[in-house]
């Protein structure tokens, strides 16, 4: 049926490259089943491809684009050229099937219908559609995707590609925003998505309208079939995002991805994964895509908040449009950002300051008496990160220029907070490290026996402990000798009365880690080592937690340095509170001397508290995925469990962990699944390790994207779980603007001016890579293992 309204067709073309795609879909307007009555082809500011047209099409309306160069300024400059009462947009990249046209105007017969948004079916190129590409990400290529109703019925807004406007509902918004929008390749959008939601706002009462019936072909070439591609569309969609939302705010601007985000994605993330757990290779990497997608898009909205909020904006550029022909201005949108703007923030453009030069990592006895500190051997250090500790105990770290190799006692003194002061004059610090088994008990304040609230709760009275508890260490190491070597030279060091400590050679390839154990130890009876011949930590942690006779286990890797009261101060947290099933301690970096090292100590978040804490489920942390956060608690390099409740839990699940397809977050899911069985975790400062990082950057990238996957395998571990899903689901949308984001060192671990080692960005996407990775390495991880989600298989000594 036809409509009493005239009808014109705007199609925007940019490169010669699409030369053939511009003519066919010329062609399919002209064989529409209901004829337009005006075409307009609008040239973006590309001369040669004007005079070429116009002599290959001496019968069209072609037109150069008389505004800002963009997809936004071409548009409007086709709709000041026609005069039709409805203007339909087509792609030059899209073919419209014959009826297109007649199912476009056919919603608009109803005058409160002001837009139509077709339905764009993608025309994938040779080699056709990559498998790993998902339905429910199918717009990145600009077609419909899963998501979408197949039913007439109201829309936010149209795909770009194929849509419908009154040209009276475009005469109330001044038309399309040229500070959104595509400009050339670069992908930015969105300006259908601003435009759709102005129009509403600016004509109550009406609305668009969905109408699938309106078909249309979308090219989607070689080049849009990459992981690059889509990361890249994914990121800059995000971006646009912010934009819109700055321009009509975020409520308006997010309604529709909120639905998409909670309902759709997690629908097709968990069916990617069913699909591989039953044989499909493809499944797992279309839900790795999924999860790509979203941490990318959602990074690149926070990218754009940012720039937004910084002030890096100046408008939006007014464009020439009027209703019928004529010449008008639309007016700038307040405060939002102009597309040069938006183009200062890509990706490529920012890099990682980090120090060159090397920062002296130490400690300083406040207490001792010293009056200066000197760089051992005369080493070029110019600054100097000292961890301030009384009696033993961690007061704060500073870090101090050093003039000569020296800092004095009185400079350390001056650099402390009023806090840390007024700790030190109280004399009310915890002796936590006097005795070799059960800490003296501190006077302390009264407090609630359960505080209400706390997110770090006061320190509660120590209970009574009626026998020095037995203590197993398990340490993890394969094919690292001369660090297995310097690790149990500090081990030997350890202070306390009920000792053993269990070397778990991982399936070694040589005997190296025999010879390095047997020259360091001896006979020393404390030590014990054994191999475990399947590959992989938490195969290892678990060997560990069958050979322990200790009523407390505590981990620690091969590259760490223990501090001689570490088992004291662990067992101390243990005694914090009587729920107390997991403690953890302060991880203190031991070297900065290389760009990684400065990269990685201001990435991690568990470097640098000096403050006792615990955490139950009743917390109210203030990360948005507590208690499923990473970093939050601490990291397996220092930690300690009630061994029963360890094995009561099936100990670390194997799927997870360094040398599973997963590299990561068996310490996570542990910390996690204590909370669960409603016990405390408490975070012991006292308890103190030296962790050497990665020192180079490739060590770095693998540590990296390995973080990136151990992160999401964790968190896809407790998705598959139908007693955490729910509560995750409620919490992922949130969290993810934390999990995008590289924490930054606090007070007591200043940046350092440095120059660049590489792209920031790079590192970031390589930990998103992981992160989208992850999924699927953990679902062949659990396939592979043979093993159900919940945990690993009971240990021996159980």
């Amino acid at each position: 049926m036809r409509t009493s309204a005239s009808v014109a067709v705007v199609m925007c073309a940019y490169t010669e490259k699409r030369w053939h795609d511009v003519l066919a879909a010329y062609r399919s307007i002209l064989e529409q089943s209901v004829p337009a009555d005006e075409v307009v082809i609008v040239v973006d500011h590309n001369e040669e491809l004007l005079v070429r047209l116009r002599a290959e099409l001496p019968q069209a309306t072609i037109i150069a684009n008389s505004n800002k160069r963009g997809l936004s300024g071409a548009r409007n400059t086709g709709i000041a050229q026609s005069v039709s009462d409805l203007v339909l947009f087509l792609d030059d990249d899209a073919v419209a099937e014959p009826d297109w046209a007649r199912h476009m105007v056919e919603p608009m017969q109803d005058d409160l219908v002001v837009g139509v948004g077709g339905w764009a079916v993608p025309a994938w190129d040779a080699p056709g559609r990559p498998s790993w590409f998902p339905d429910s990400f199918l717009w990145v290529v600009g077609s419909s995707y899963e998501g979408q109703s197949r039913e007439v019925g109201p829309i936010r807004n149209p795909l770009g590609c194929s849509m419908a406007f009154r040209r009276s509902a475009l005469a109330t918004t001044d038309g399309f925003s040229d500070g959104i929008g595509r400009v050339g390749t670069h992908p930015l959008g969105c300006e259908e998505t601003e435009l759709s939601i102005r129009i509403g706002r600016a004509n109550p009462g009406t609305t668009i309208m969905g109408q699938p019936k309106a078909v249309v072909s979308h090219r989607v070439t070689d080049g849009r079939m990459t992981v690059g591609y889509f990361v890249s569309r994914c990121f800059w969609e995000g971006v646009s995002k912010a934009v819109v939302a700055s321009h009509v705010g975020a409520g308006a601007a997010l309604a529709s991805e909120r639905v998409y985000t909670t309902r759709t994605l997690p629908r097709a993330f968990f069916r990617g994964l069913g699909q591989g757990l039953r044989g499909d290779a493809s499944g797992p990497a279309r839900s790795a895509a999924v999860a790509l997608g979203l941490v990318v898009t959602s990074a690149g909205y926070l990218r754009g908040r940012r720039s937004v909020r910084s002030g890096n904006t100046s408008g939006v550029h007014t464009t020439p449009v009027t209703a019928a022909g004529g010449t008008g201005t639309a007016p700038a949108a307040v405060g939002a950002p102009a597309r040069d703007a938006i183009v200062a923030v890509s990706p490529d453009t920012e890099q990682v300051a980090l120090s060159s030069s090397a920062v002296w990592c130490t400690e300083f006895e406040i207490s001792s008496g010293d009056t200066m500190l000197e760089v051992p051997g005369g080493r070029p250090f110019q600054r100097a990160r000292i961890l301030v500790r009384s009696a033993g105990e961690p007061i704060q770290f500073v870090e101090l220029p050093l003039t000569g190799g020296l800092v004095s006692s009185s400079e350390i003194r001056g650099a402390l907070s009023e806090r840390s002061t007024r700790r030190l004059e109280s004399a009310a610090l915890p002796d936590v490290l006097s005795a070799p088994a059960v800490p003296k008990v501190p006077a302390v304040p009264k407090v609630p026996a359960v505080p209400k609230v706390p997110a770090v709760p006061k320190v509660p009275a120590v209970p009574k402990v009626p026998a020095v508890p037995k203590v197993s260490v398990v340490v993890c190491t394969r094919d690292r000798a001369p660090e297995l070597g310097n690790c149990l030279r500090r081990l030997q060091n350890l202070q306390y009365a009920d000792l053993e400590i269990v070397i778990v050679d991982n399936a070694p390839s040589s005997d190296s880690g025999r010879v390095a154990f047997d020259a360091q130890v001896g006979t020393d009876p404390r030590f014990r080592y054994v191999v475990e011949p399947m590959a992989g930590l938490s195969y290892a942690r678990n060997r560990g937690l069958a050979e322990a006779t200790g009523d407390i286990l505590a981990y620690t890797d091969d590259d760490v340095a223990v501090d001689q009261h570490w088992i004291t101060a662990l067992v101390a947290g243990f005694a914090r509170r009587a729920d107390v099933g997991c403690v953890t301690g302060l991880v203190c970096t031991a070297t900065l001397e290389t760009p990684a090292e400065h990269y990685f100590d201001q990435r991690v978040s568990w470097g640098d508290s000096c403050e006792p804490q615990l955490f139950d489920l009743r917390s109210h942390a203030t990360d948005p995925l507590y208690p499923y956060a990473a970093g939050l608690f601490g990291t397996g390099a220092s930690m300690a469990f009630d061994t029963r409740l360890l094995r009561d839990l099936g100990g670390f699940d194997v799927a997870l962990g360094a040398g599973t397809r997963a590299k990561g977050g068996e310490d996570l899911d542990m910390f996690v699944r204590v909370l669960l069985e409603d016990r405390a975790i408490a975070y012991e400062p006292a308890a103190i390790v030296w962790h050497h990082h990665r020192s180079d950057l490739d060590g770095l990238r693998r540590q990296i994207f390995g973080y990136g996957t151990g992160l999401s395998a964790f968190i896809t571990k407790h998705l598959l779980d139908s007693d955490t899903r729910p509560q995750l689901l409620r919490k992922i949308p949130p969290g993810i603007a934390k999990a995008v984001t590289v924490p930054r060192g606090q007070q007591s671990r200043p940046a350092v001016a440095s120059p660049a080692v590489g792209s920031k960005r790079a590192l970031i996407v390589r930990e998103f890579a992981g992160m989208a990775m992850g999924p699927a390495l953990y679902a062949m991880g659990r396939r592979n293992n043979r093993v159900k989600a919940g945990a690993a298989p009971k240990s021996p000594a159980s």
